[in-house]
Protein backbone atom coordinates (compact mmCIF):
# COMPACT_ATOMS: atom_id res chain seq x y z
CA UNK A 1 0.00 0.00 0.00
CA UNK A 2 2.74 2.36 0.65
CA UNK A 3 4.60 1.18 -2.34
CA UNK A 4 0.89 2.26 -4.20
CA UNK A 5 0.83 5.46 -2.53
CA UNK A 6 4.42 6.54 -3.43
CA UNK A 7 3.52 5.36 -6.98
CA UNK A 8 0.65 7.95 -7.29
CA UNK A 9 2.78 10.76 -5.21
CA UNK A 10 5.22 10.44 -8.02
CA UNK A 11 2.95 10.42 -11.19
CA UNK A 12 1.26 13.30 -9.78
CA UNK A 13 3.97 15.30 -9.56
CA UNK A 14 5.42 14.32 -12.68
CA UNK A 15 2.20 15.27 -14.08
CA UNK A 16 2.43 18.65 -12.17
CA UNK A 17 6.11 19.71 -13.42
CA UNK A 18 4.77 18.78 -16.68
CA UNK A 19 1.66 21.04 -16.46
CA UNK A 20 4.21 24.06 -14.93
CA UNK A 21 6.62 23.90 -17.49
CA UNK A 22 3.97 23.52 -20.37
CA UNK A 23 2.58 26.83 -18.45
CA UNK A 24 6.15 28.72 -18.82
CA UNK A 25 6.61 27.17 -22.12
CA UNK A 26 3.51 28.89 -23.56
CA UNK A 27 4.50 32.20 -21.66
CA UNK A 28 7.67 32.36 -22.75
CA UNK A 29 6.31 32.80 -26.62
CA UNK A 30 9.18 30.02 -27.39
CA UNK A 31 8.33 28.30 -30.69
CA UNK A 32 9.58 24.56 -31.39
CA UNK A 33 10.71 23.35 -34.87
CA UNK A 34 12.47 20.72 -36.43
CA UNK A 35 14.63 21.74 -38.76
CA UNK A 36 15.02 20.35 -42.59
CA UNK A 37 18.33 22.09 -44.05
CA UNK A 38 21.53 21.63 -42.79
CA UNK A 39 22.98 25.41 -41.03
CA UNK A 40 25.93 24.02 -40.17
CA UNK A 41 27.90 24.61 -37.64
CA UNK A 42 25.00 26.50 -35.47
CA UNK A 43 22.63 23.65 -36.47
CA UNK A 44 22.31 20.42 -38.58
CA UNK A 45 19.11 18.49 -40.77
CA UNK A 46 17.17 16.68 -37.81
CA UNK A 47 17.94 19.41 -35.13
CA UNK A 48 15.33 20.57 -33.12
CA UNK A 49 15.30 24.41 -33.09
CA UNK A 50 13.69 26.74 -30.13
CA UNK A 51 12.76 30.12 -31.71
CA UNK A 52 12.17 33.11 -29.57
CA UNK A 53 10.04 35.51 -31.92
CA UNK A 54 11.20 39.15 -30.77
CA UNK A 55 14.80 38.79 -30.55
CA UNK A 56 17.30 40.71 -32.48
CA UNK A 57 19.25 39.14 -34.83
CA UNK A 58 22.93 39.20 -35.73
CA UNK A 59 24.98 37.63 -38.62
CA UNK A 60 25.42 34.18 -38.21
CA UNK A 61 22.02 33.67 -35.75
CA UNK A 62 19.13 31.49 -37.79
CA UNK A 63 16.03 33.36 -38.43
CA UNK A 64 13.07 32.19 -39.66
CA UNK A 65 10.73 33.73 -42.39
CA UNK A 66 7.44 33.01 -43.27
CA UNK A 67 6.64 30.64 -46.33
CA UNK A 68 5.55 32.10 -48.86
CA UNK A 69 4.28 28.95 -50.30
CA UNK A 70 2.53 27.42 -47.43
CA UNK A 71 0.47 30.29 -45.11
CA UNK A 72 1.21 28.37 -41.57
CA UNK A 73 5.54 27.64 -42.93
CA UNK A 74 8.45 28.73 -42.08
CA UNK A 75 11.75 29.00 -43.79
CA UNK A 76 14.56 28.27 -41.33
CA UNK A 77 18.06 30.20 -42.75
CA UNK A 78 21.30 31.96 -41.37
CA UNK A 79 20.62 35.71 -40.75
CA UNK A 80 22.52 38.45 -43.34
CA UNK A 81 21.37 42.02 -43.21
CA UNK A 82 19.77 42.34 -45.98
CA UNK A 83 16.56 40.50 -44.97
CA UNK A 84 16.31 42.21 -41.72
CA UNK A 85 12.83 43.43 -42.08
CA UNK A 86 10.37 40.78 -42.24
CA UNK A 87 11.90 37.60 -39.96
CA UNK A 88 9.71 35.88 -37.55
CA UNK A 89 11.89 35.09 -34.75
CA UNK A 90 15.48 34.24 -33.51
CA UNK A 91 16.53 30.35 -32.97
CA UNK A 92 18.20 30.71 -29.34
CA UNK A 93 18.70 26.93 -29.09
CA UNK A 94 19.30 23.64 -31.09
CA UNK A 95 18.80 20.80 -29.79
CA UNK A 96 20.68 17.52 -31.87
CA UNK A 97 18.92 14.94 -33.33
CA UNK A 98 15.51 15.69 -31.07
CA UNK A 99 13.66 16.96 -34.51
CA UNK A 100 14.20 13.48 -35.89
CA UNK A 101 11.16 12.55 -32.63
CA UNK A 102 9.41 15.42 -33.12
CA UNK A 103 8.72 14.90 -37.19
CA UNK A 104 8.69 10.91 -36.09
CA UNK A 105 5.27 11.69 -33.87
CA UNK A 106 3.14 13.13 -36.49
CA UNK A 107 2.92 9.73 -38.00
CA UNK A 108 -0.33 7.72 -37.02
CA UNK A 109 2.01 4.83 -36.56
CA UNK A 110 3.48 6.93 -33.90
CA UNK A 111 0.72 7.89 -32.14
CA UNK A 112 -1.22 4.64 -31.96
CA UNK A 113 2.46 3.55 -30.70
CA UNK A 114 3.13 6.40 -28.49
CA UNK A 115 -0.09 6.77 -27.00
CA UNK A 116 -3.30 4.17 -27.78
CA UNK A 117 -1.40 1.51 -26.75
CA UNK A 118 -0.09 2.58 -23.63
CA UNK A 119 -3.76 3.42 -23.22
CA UNK A 120 -5.15 0.10 -24.20
CA UNK A 121 -2.60 -1.70 -21.80
CA UNK A 122 -3.68 0.86 -18.69
CA UNK A 123 -7.33 0.07 -19.20
CA UNK A 124 -6.84 -3.41 -19.45
CA UNK A 125 -5.30 -3.83 -16.63
CA UNK A 126 -7.35 -1.44 -14.50
CA UNK A 127 -10.17 -4.04 -15.41
CA UNK A 128 -8.38 -7.28 -14.47
CA UNK A 129 -7.18 -5.27 -11.50
CA UNK A 130 -11.09 -4.26 -10.65
CA UNK A 131 -12.70 -8.07 -11.56
CA UNK A 132 -10.15 -9.47 -9.00
CA UNK A 133 -10.54 -6.92 -6.24
CA UNK A 134 -14.49 -7.72 -6.94
CA UNK A 135 -14.41 -11.96 -7.61
CA UNK A 136 -11.35 -12.65 -6.15
CA UNK A 137 -9.99 -14.38 -9.69
CA UNK A 138 -9.18 -13.26 -13.09
CA UNK A 139 -12.49 -14.32 -13.78
CA UNK A 140 -14.30 -12.21 -16.79
CA UNK A 141 -16.70 -9.98 -14.93
CA UNK A 142 -18.61 -12.33 -12.99
CA UNK A 143 -19.46 -15.04 -15.15
CA UNK A 144 -20.20 -18.12 -13.93
CA UNK A 145 -17.57 -21.08 -13.82
CA UNK A 146 -18.52 -23.79 -15.20
CA UNK A 147 -16.95 -27.00 -14.97
CA UNK A 148 -17.05 -29.97 -17.08
CA UNK A 149 -16.11 -33.56 -16.39
CA UNK A 150 -15.44 -36.60 -18.64
CA UNK A 151 -16.81 -39.22 -18.26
Amino acid sequence: MILHALALAIIAATVLALLLGLLVWRQSGLKVYSLHNNLAPAANRGDLILVAPGKVPRPGDIVNFADPTHPRGVISQKFHDQNADNYAGVAIKAIPLAGYALEWLHHPAALALTVYTPAIVIITNEVRRLSFAKHGSWRSFGAPVTTTTRL
